[in-house]
């Protein structure tokens, strides 16, 4: 199968959904956030790097007063960090779109013409010939760090800083030949240059795996907030639907009593199933002692079930059930309030207006009967398989008595109503009717019918202040309303998307990543270690062998330059007094010549027989330069270090212990197999040994893709 393919592919088909959703807008500004992080990242990094390159010269430099690359260094570092700048502020970014552009190139040439600088500085000044000491470095966070958007963008401004480094190392390859130049002379050149060109190919690959994983992760979000949001909203209706047939707190015990059934109910345990039999016989009952019940009768009540839900609200009342064409609700429940009599008065007087209303302009004949009581009751839910809310005491007997001998068109009330009234009424005396019912006689209901509101009710603060704010809490209920539209959703959907944006994957700092790598050490010493993350998460995936693939590659780098050696001895033994006699004549002028750049060369004895320019090399420095590049062997490191790191489908652990053993091994060839073969090789910085800038130079690389990759890892877990 081919996975560079199937990658592709999967790129493709992620940037069309987040098309099609109309979402690419959103995820461009999310991922300028996340370019935002990572300059700051870079600008902690390039600064630890350049100065802590600066005060390793300063401090092991011989002579002080040429220790000029320090100033260099520090000075182009400074000037890179305050270039990048103008990105961070978003505002400015959004009024002028070419800030992307402009900083990036401004960084990558200042880091880039700051190391020629240096490089020629010291050829033209001293004569000494360096090698450029940040081309891999600089070409990398031109990939990895510079806000480009997509893949030309970044590649132009790549083959430009790699055009530049080869002119650089193609002019030196000339200056340092020995006449005539041939092709020999640039085979050294050649090397360096591959080795950007391959870097060029590690960045868009980098690339190509952060937008599959940040265009992953922004889908899923999206989906899985879209969900949450869906969720949340049949919650808030499920529960609306809930609390409109029955009070808050009923409703609050009953749903928790489902929750408590359904956990009961998955147990296989005979006496939690005992519980669930007691659980289902169970009572939800509450007791009220300071309630106003009112009772409406109407002939046609189709208009009363479409209005009467916005006065409930108003009047603070709480609805029962229709009963024939009887209606009946409460003021009082679930919280008990001191102006619940006057409430349901209210209620019934608005009624009756909107009534007189309809029948003016209708024409209809229609009548109702209100009336209301005060007293208590017991509320709750009654049936086994059917719940259904309603009220039972004396008290609701009499306001259903109130309302059946009542007059049409007015409010009939009792004593105990009128007495929490607190004057806000003009009232006269009952209907016949109730002072010779039977019910209303045996519990000394006297009854008033209700004239006209009295000048107190306006008068009365609390009155007043109970209006002002039942009106506000009336505006917050609409504007919170849960019956909302697919595109509201998706309205919220964006703007939350918006604030995503600026959180979670694109919070990407040095400090957190450092302490998860300390974590990752200090925590993982237990045996599953190996098998949870040695072993890779695709076990039917070619590509899990990556990381041993990588190490494969520096194992047979290692044999390819042993068979060298052993070759270039052998030649070196049948060739030597050969050698020795032809060239002993100018051998101290030849010793006595500055030290050339190193190449790499298939030794054989016609090489060494018909190549003048190899024969002065090798009576030089030997076999250790004619048949060794030492530069050559780190630039591959660095590609082995850099693939470990960002090959796909293995595991960050897996692959941070291949790079960590690619560095030690480099570390031990260095220091202890072939320090003589390394200490021969072109330094990059005037007073440093060569051993040091091999080491440093992948161990530099080995920084900055270690942050990329902890990234990308830390971009795919949030997928799941």
């Amino acid at each position: 199968m081919d996975y560079s393919v199937a990658d592709l592919n999967l790129r493709y088909d992620l940037k069309e959904q987040i098309n099609e959703m109309n979402l690419e807008s959103v995820y461009r500004r999310y991922i300028e956030n996340i370019r935002r992080n990572y300059l700051n990242t870079f600008t902690v990094v390039h600064l630890l790097i350049t100065i802590g390159h600066a005060l390793v010269i300063f401090l092991y430099h011989k002579e002080r007063q040429e220790s000029y690359d320090v100033y260099f260094y520090v000075c182009g570092a400074v000037m890179t960090c305050f270039s990048i700048r103008p990105f961070m502020h978003v505002n400015y970014t959004k009024s002028h779109r070419g800030i992307p552009f402009i900083v990036s190139w401004i960084a990558a040439l200042l880091m880039a013409f700051t190391d020629i600088f240096a490089n020629i500085f010291y050829e033209t000044q001293f004569n000494d010939y360096l090698r450029v000491a940040y081309s891999g470095y600089v070409l990398s966070a031109v990939y990895l760090f510079m806000p480009l958007p997509g893949y030309l963008h970044p590649f132009i401004l790549g083959v430009c800083i790699t055009i530049a480094y080869s002119v650089n190392i193609i002019a030196e390859a000339v200056l340092s030949a020995i006449p005539p130049i041939t092709f020999f002379s640039f085979r050294l050149a050649i090397a360096d240059i591959l080795y950007l060109v391959a870097l060029n190919f590690v960045g868009l690959y980098v690339r190509r795996r952060h937008e599959i994983a940040t265009r992953s992760v922004f889908l899923s979000k999206r989906q899985r907030l879209e969900q949450t949001l869906y969720w949340n909203l049949a919650k808030a209706q499920q529960k609306s639907l809930l609390v409109s047939m029955i009070p808050v707190q009923i409703a609050n015990k009953l749903t928790g009593e489902i929750e408590e059934r359904i956990e009961k109910s998955l147990e296989k345990n005979t006496e939690d199933k005992r519980e669930i039999a007691k659980i289902a016989r169970k009572v939800f009952i509450e007791s009220h002692t300071d309630v106003t019940i009112i009772f409406a009768d109407i002939v046609n009540y189709t208009f009363l079930t479409t209005r009467v839900d916005v006065k409930t609200l108003e009047y603070n009342i709480t609805p029962i059930k229709f009963l024939g064409d009887c209606y009946y609700a409460v003021s009082g429940i679930p919280i008990s309030h001191p102006l619940h009599s006057v409430c349901c008065i209210e209620f019934g007087l608005s009624i009756i207006t909107h009534i007189r209303e309809v029948r003016t302009i209708k024409k209809l004949d229609i009548d109702m009967r209100i009336g209301v009581h005060s007293g208590s009751l017991l509320a709750g839910i009654i049936g086994a398989s059917k719940w259904q809310y309603d009220i039972w005491s004396i008290d609701v007997d009499i306001a259903n008595r109130l309302e059946a001998t009542g007059m049409p068109g007015r409010v009939h009330i009792s004593n105990n109503t009128l007495s929490l009234a607190q004057d806000f009424y003009v009232y006269e005396n009952g209907t016949e009717k109730a002072k010779l019912d039977p019910v209303l006689m045996k519990n000394n209901i006297k009854t008033f019918l209700i004239i006209e509101k009295n000048d107190a009710m306006f008068e009365s603060p609390d009155w007043q202040n109970y209006r002002k704010f039942k009106e506000e809490s009336q505006n917050k209920e609409r504007t919170a309303s849960t019956f909302v539209s697919y595109q509201d959703i998706i309205e919220d959907a964006n703007n939350i998307q918006e604030v995503f944006a600026f959180w979670l994957i694109s919070g990407f700092m040095l400090g957190m990543n450092i302490a998860v790598l300390i974590l990752l050490i200090i925590t993982y010493t237990k045996r599953e270690w190996i098998v949870k993350h040695l072993l890779l998460p695709y076990p039917n995936s070619l590509l899990n062998i990556s990381g041993v693939d990588v190490l494969k590659m520096l194992i047979y780098h290692e044999l390819i330059y042993l068979s060298n050696m052993t070759a270039i001895l052998i030649v070196s033994y049948v060739h030597a007094n050969l050698t020795v006699e032809c060239f002993k004549d100018f051998s101290y002028d030849i010793l006595g010549l500055r030290r050339y750049p190193l190449f790499q060369i298939l030794c054989d004895a016609s090489a060494l027989e018909n190549d003048f320019e190899i024969m002065l090399k090798l009576v030089e420095e030997g076999e250790r330069v004619v048949c060794f590049n030492a530069w050559s062997l780190t630039q591959s490191l660095c590609l082995f270090v850099a693939l470990s790191l960002i090959w796909p489908r293995t595991s960050f652990v897996f692959s941070l212990t291949i790079s960590v053993s690619i560095i030690i091994i480099n570390v031990i060839m260095v220091y202890i197999a072939y320090p003589v073969v390394y200490e021969s090789s072109v330094p990059t910085t005037v007073g440093l040994t060569t051993e040091f800038v091999h080491v440093f130079s992948v161990v530099v690389i080995w920084v900055i893709y270690l942050l990329m990759a902890r990234h990308i890892t830390y971009v795919s877990k949030n997928n799941y």
